[in-house]
């Protein structure tokens, strides 16, 4: 395997070095972070009740945005009129 050298910051090491296990490579972990994520890397991560209490979560904060009505009717700002003299 061809191998390239590349200059990053100690904060950039030390996220990485954060994010990285025992057992993995800096290498994993930037192909890792770095890959396309599609929905089918989401299959398997929640089971059957978690998926369900997501769902129910989300189904509430949709309805509850739908039907929240805003606190001011007129975003208009109210003026006062001087007369001048």
């Amino acid at each position: 395997m061809a191998t390239k050298t590349i200059t990053i910051t100690k904060e950039a090491y030390d996220n990485l070095k954060a994010k990285k296990q025992n057992n993995e490579s800096f290498s994993q972990i930037i192909q890792k972070i770095t890959k396309s994520n599609s929905l089918q890397d989401l299959i398997g991560l929640l089971n059957n009740k978690q998926a369900q209490e997501l769902h129910g979560f989300s189904t509430t904060l949709r309805k509850q945005a739908c039907y929240t009505k805003p606190k001011n009717k007129s975003n208009k700002k109210q003026t006062k009129q001087v007369k001048r003299k």
